[in-house]
């Protein structure tokens, strides 16, 4: 029952609360996080956002993002961990080598977003590098790959890993469940 890759990694040692809504940036987190801020601070030592991506997406360059991010870890009085942000590829021949994906045009501002977080900006307690479980090498912006086709990445968006992918992260071990200590 633990779907994703932060889920699929914790779920097996502590309960958790997904409050993720499909499509949300961390903007319009921003501007209405009311239940979901009351709910993490009744309920939760530890927050852990995966944030940034749907930003980058519609065309946010890396300082607005990274701006946003910060906005939004300073919401919490918990611990705050902030993922890496995966890759987003088309691909020509459903992702099973390299050669038939395509970067989505700002991959540079995922990877300038990345560099950032990985150098554990002020407001963040730590990060987990979920993106070098899931790249052909550090900031490719290349899903990796086994040679069978959608195994790891969806086929119908190049966004989205499948359960094979969250085995994989969980096994990686980026998501150190020693990372979490009561308060």
């Amino acid at each position: 029952g633990d779907v994703g890759d932060v889920a699929r990694s914790i779920g097996p040692t502590f309960g958790y609360i997904n409050m993720g809504v499909s499509g949300t940036t961390v903007l319009s987190f921003n501007s209405s996080h009311t239940l979901r801020l009351a709910a993490s601070n009744a309920y939760c030592t530890h927050v852990i956002s995966e944030y940034g991506f749907n930003d980058i997406k519609s065309g946010v360059g890396a300082a607005t993002v990274e701006s946003r991010l910060q906005t939004l870890w300073a919401l919490w009085s918990k611990k705050i961990y902030q993922t890496t942000i995966e890759p987003s590829t088309t691909s020509s021949n459903s992702w099973i080598d390299i050669a038939g994906q395509t970067l989505f045009a700002q991959s540079s501002d995922r990877i300038a977003v990345n560099t950032w977080i990985r150098g554990t900006p002020s407001g963040v307690n730590g990060y987990f590098d979920v993106t070098s479980a899931v790249e052909t090498s550090l900031n490719s912006g290349f899903w990796d790959f086994d040679g069978t086709t959608c195994k790891y990445v969806g086929c119908g968006d190049g966004v989205h890993e499948t359960k094979a992918r969250y085995i994989l992260i969980s096994a990686a071990g980026v998501i150190p469940t020693g990372t979490f200590t009561w308060p």
